[in-house]
């Protein structure tokens, strides 16, 4: 199986740390190879990063922006989250809609805790994930307050623990069905065949409904295929697993390790994380995931608990 799309995180081995510059620079040679679609989004001003007005008198801030946005971003063309800080209205992002081939109008419903559509009218979706939380907030103000190190580190979740434990998405959405279908297709039709993996999704629709709200079916068979774009980004040390659910679905059905990258603490090489939400099933309850770490000697441990973390 082919690991990384488009060959970008390749040489990326778990403890590897990289600077703010060489994340964003990856994040955004990904975006880059969709020549067409990212040129008219650049031009047109959409953010790669979210930077603010407000923070441009920071030389290193100031810097990102030059670097990595337009020069055609409209500073002003923002709304303002939690009275605090602000997100671009325009981000660097796009769809390949060629690859929505199991779109279906009754999955534009709003449902679930998230309040979101069946993702397989969104598949094909493509974006650096950078545009939306405020580097400031996440990156230069932790830095300064000596909370990270500036330096980024690459992990990964085994992909046994995933398939194995989780649960439900941050949604709500049971994931269960899912992995009964795609066990089947495996063992069955295969996927070759996209006419073919349609007539069982029909299947599933009418049996049970919403079953692949969280879980993008084109996206699982390009995975399968051509491997995973992007790792996810969470921007936290210690607050894990609280978005990429899509991807820590197919990764873990492609029997693939979940790759991730957050921030580094600042002055520690050993540090402990937690899920944000309790998206795991294990030993009959519903538990959060514990995450020891050991960056010298590149060792992390996996615990399910109960208890939150403070």
């Amino acid at each position: 199986m082919i690991k990384w799309w488009k060959g970008i995180f390749d040489e990326l081995k778990p403890y590897d740390s990289m600077s703010i510059i060489e994340v964003l620079s990856k994040y955004q040679s990904g975006l880059k190879t969709f020549e067409y679609h990212y040129k008219a989004q650049y031009d047109n001003g959409c953010f790669f990063v979210n930077v603010s007005k407000e923070h441009m008198h920071i030389p290193e801030l100031k810097y990102i922006h030059e670097k990595f946005n337009s020069p055609n971003c409209d500073l002003d063309d923002v709304r303002v989250i939690n009275n605090k800080f602000t997100e671009p209205n325009r981000k660097l992002t796009f769809s390949l809609k060629e690859n929505r081939n199991f779109y279906k109008p009754e999955y534009d419903t709003i449902k679930f805790e998230g309040h979101t559509s069946n993702y397989n009218n969104r598949d094909g979706q493509i974006r650096g994930g950078f545009a939306t939380p405020n580097i400031y907030s996440y990156y230069y103000k932790p830095k300064q307050d000596n909370i990270i190190s500036g330096d980024w580190i690459y992990l990964e979740l085994p992909h046994e623990l995933i398939y194995n434990n989780l649960r439900t998405t941050a949604n709500g959405v049971d994931i269960s069905i899912a992995k009964q279908f795609v066990k089947e297709v495996s063992e069955t039709i295969g996927w070759d065949n996209l006419e073919n993996v349609k007539k069982v999704v029909d299947i599933y629709d009418n049996q049970y409904p919403d079953w692949n709200h969280d879980f993008p079916i084109n996206g699982f068979m390009q995975l399968k295929k051509d491997g995973i774009l992007f790792p996810a980004a969470w921007t936290f040390p210690t607050k894990l697993v609280y978005h990429s659910f899509h991807r820590l679905i197919m990764t873990s059905f492609s029997k693939m390790n979940f790759p991730y990258i957050i921030p580094l603490p600042y002055g520690k090489t050993t540090w402990e994380g937690q899920s944000k939400v309790k998206a795991f099933f294990n030993e009959g309850e519903h538990k959060y995931l514990n995450f020891y770490f050991d960056k010298v000697n590149k060792k992390t441990e996996y615990e399910f608990t109960t208890k939150k973390q403070d």
